[in-house]
């Protein structure tokens, strides 16, 4: 996973669970290609195995609810490997896995079984054949005959009844998910077009719809939700579309989440600030094979709407996005599929217009913000060191007596600090390896540039900058202020103190909130809680918990769960909703922090689906760094769809 995230669905909605950072060994925390089952023996999840950064890992984990914790320090795991095949047999009680990629082309063959204490390899004369390279199989429980099923991806198909391997019927060929169908008794499979496949009585089965249940594009991960006696659908994989969130019952597809942007990198945003919404377009995507975007898209603080413009501009990326607070309008800049258009764009909130008078030379690439006080836009080239203005009559280029030196595309980001009036440009030295070199750190007056510093801090490209007018001061999002004079890095709680690779920074005016975008296009939001208050009103978050302001509502301040939101009540810290460290025992409760009601992404290297449910009364010990003197939170909305699979069509 890019971001090791763990998510639940609960009746209609996604919810994040635990910190989405968090390490799932000692070194390794970003993971793809893992095994990942339900085992209703133990209560748990269960993942097995995959591709860390540097190697291919036998790491065996299972997920409480709260952590991933290691299940096994029997020196006898089976050999590392990725996208093997697992499933649990439940007449036996205990886990299966087949094969899978030892790494170094390395096809594995074996056949290992987890009982709850041990591992132990079962010696087979026969048996599926391994996979290939690039392949992943699907195995699963029959709750009908009571073996595992399992389907290679040419539409193979193999039982085993816990002694013998044995062939049967063939089945779909390249199948996106298979899963168990315990209200049926019946294994069901997602085919390569999207139609449904049935298993029962030792015979594969196609449905009888005259079309595919779901669209043939995009990969499915499927899980049986026995308390709503339904297959719960996550699909992902397809262009800009992002993911969605189905439900699959009696043989009946229903969509029943909004769609949210795809994985993206290059893309840009801006603050609508008469509307109250972030507006997000176009960018390079993530999948098999990067294609640059021309999709819009919006965040109103709860979730993502897609527009369908009739007009829109040139699929973009490396473009930039401003709010034209004189017009009222987010003005786009740089579309084209390189960035070299100098081109106007103005987003009214349903349709995109060309600016007829906002074609010039201005370069292409360049970071763009606008002055609320003098109401004008300004635009420093990169790969230049041009300087222009624009504003309703057109661009005109600035000739100031000193500029800041030519340096590499990326290296360069902007913010207008409107306390003081100045622009503040970072200007970074690619070379420099991840710190400043001698360019430095410049500020625009509206009539000159001055070097104000050389100090060294760490980066990421691409950069970005927001200034915050609530805290009066310009962020980095490597966790670095600005206050006109120096720079100075701060700490926050829980695993994103070495900041985000963002996107894009968004300053929300109307919830003086820093709003960052990263690649996975996870939302995280940066302000300050922890004040006194005595109601709701009292805090720019909108929640008033144990007296303080919190970042989100912390389950309504219920006295009888885990969550509290200050020292006092028991928690890490003031403003921070967390579990209550001080307590033994609370009621049956999902302890999730408000997350928005949208999909969430999967690591689509995790093998087999995940079924079952969770229900626990457990006691409330918790640990959480917290900084010293903490400045705010990062509050993460919605990671989603962190990796994509190759499949063989």
């Amino acid at each position: 996973m890019g971001t090791q995230g763990v998510w639940e669905w609960s009746e209609s909605r996604w919810q994040l669970q635990g910190h989405s950072g968090q390490r799932l060994a000692s070194s390794r925390f970003q993971l793809t290609g893992f095994a990942m089952v339900w085992d209703p023996k133990s209560g748990q999840i269960v993942r097995f195995g995959g591709r860390a950064p540097r190697e291919v890992v036998n790491d065996f984990f299972g997920w409480d609810g709260s952590r991933w914790q290691p299940l096994s320090t029997d020196a006898r795991l089976p050999p590392p490997r990725l996208r093997a095949a697992m499933a649990y047999d439940r007449a036996r009680e205990r886990l299966v896995l087949f094969g899978g990629d030892g790494g170094r082309l390395t096809e594995l063959r074996d056949t290992w079984e987890w009982d709850g204490a041990a591992w132990v390899e079962r010696t087979t004369e026969n048996g599926p054949l391994p996979i290939q390279a690039g392949e992943e199989p699907t195995m699963v429980f029959d709750p009908d005959l009571e073996v595992v099923v399992f389907l290679r991806p040419d539409g193979t198909t193999w039982t085993w009844n816990g002694e013998v391997w044995a062939q049967a019927a063939a089945g779909p060929a390249w199948a996106k998910d298979v899963q168990a169908d315990l209200k049926n008794s019946r294994v069901t499979a997602v085919a390569s077009d999207g139609s449904l496949w049935y298993w029962q009585a030792g015979t594969w089965e196609s449905s009888t719809q005259a079309s595919g249940a779901f669209p043939e594009r995009g990969d499915v991960r499927l899980a049986f939700d026995s308390s709503a006696e339904q297959f719960i659908a996550l699909r992902t994989g397809f262009a800009s579309s992002g993911s969605e969130t189905w439900t699959l019952k009696d043989g009946v597809a229903r969509e029943v989440s909004e769609r949210v942007p795809s994985v993206r990198a290059h893309t840009a945003a801006a603050f609508d600030a008469r509307r109250g919404r972030i507006v997000l377009f176009g960018g390079t995507s993530q999948a098999f094979d990067p294609v640059q975007l021309d999709d819009t898209w919006e965040w109103d603080g709860a979730e993502w709407l897609q527009k369908h413009p009739r007009v829109r501009p040139p699929v973009s990326s490396w473009h930039s996005m401003v709010y034209d607070a004189a017009g009222q309008r987010v003005l786009l800049h740089g579309a084209s599929r390189a960035g070299e258009s100098g081109d106007m764009w103005a987003w009214d909130g349903q349709d995109w217009s060309l600016i007829p008078n906002a074609t010039s030379a201005a370069p292409g690439r360049g970071r763009l913000i606008w002055n609320d006080e003098g109401d004008h836009a300004l635009l420093f080239g990169n790969g230049s060191n041009e300087t222009w203005r624009w504003d309703d009559n057109g661009w005109q280029q600035l000739s100031p007596a000193v500029s800041p030196p030519v340096v590499a595309r990326r290296g360069r980001a902007m913010a207008h600090d409107s306390a003081r009036n100045v622009t503040v440009l970072l200007n970074v030295d690619v070379a420099s390896s991840g710190e400043i070199g001698g360019l430095g750190t410049w500020e625009w007056d509206g009539e000159n540039w001055e070097q104000r510093s050389e100090q060294r801090v760490t980066w990421d490209e691409p950069m970005n900058l927001v200034y915050a007018a609530d805290l009066g001061t310009t962020f980095l999002d490597t966790n670095w202020e600005w206050n006109g004079e120096q720079w100075t890095r701060f700490t926050l709680p829980g695993s994103r103190n070495e900041g985000l690779r963002h996107n894009t920074l968004v300053y929300d005016s109307q919830r003086d909130r820093v709003v960052g975008i990263s690649r996975d296009m996870a939302l995280w939001e940066y302000f300050q809680a922890g004040d006194a208050c005595n109601q709701d009103s009292d805090c720019r978050t909108g929640y008033c918990v144990d007296q303080v302001c919190c970042d989100t509502a912390c389950g309504g301040a219920s006295g009888s769960d885990c969550l509290v939101c200050s020292r006092g009540a028991g928690g890490p810290m003031d403003g921070l909703c967390a579990a209550r460290t001080n307590a033994s025992e609370c009621e049956t409760a999902t302890t999730t922090l408000e997350a928005s009601p949208v999909a969430p992404g999967a690591d689509a290297g995790m093998g087999s689906g995940v079924s079952g449910t969770r229900s626990s009364s457990s006691g409330c010990g918790c640990a959480l760094a917290v900084p010293r003197r903490p400045v705010g939170i990062w509050l993460v909305f919605l990671p989603i769809l962190l990796a994509f699979r190759r499949r063989r069509r």
